[in-house]
């Protein structure tokens, strides 16, 4: 899985503020704070959850990722063979 793959799958408000944070240069946390309707002591908490979690699908994605696709759990485990 790609990181802008990760990021869409992310809730608005975090894709929201991880746009901004990716700006260069970035803009002040006065300027997110006003653009975003987020208080100040909001952004870095924000940030850090937002982060947590694109972590989070980001290793999710490697580790089920075969031949191009995502398996599930299912498709993932070694199949038994049947005994008739």
């Amino acid at each position: 899985m790609s990181v802008r793959e990760a990021v869409r799958k992310l809730n608005p408000r975090c894709q929201a503020l991880l746009e901004m944070l990716a700006l260069d240069p970035p803009p002040s946390y006065e300027e997110v704070s006003a653009a975003l309707g987020m208080p100040i002591g909001s952004i870095g908490p924000t940030r850090g959850r937002c982060l947590r979690r694109l972590q989070q699908l980001l290793s999710e994605g490697r580790i089920g990722e075969r031949n191009g696709r995502i398996s599930s759990d299912v498709d993932a485990a070694p199949r038994q063979r049947q005994v008739s």
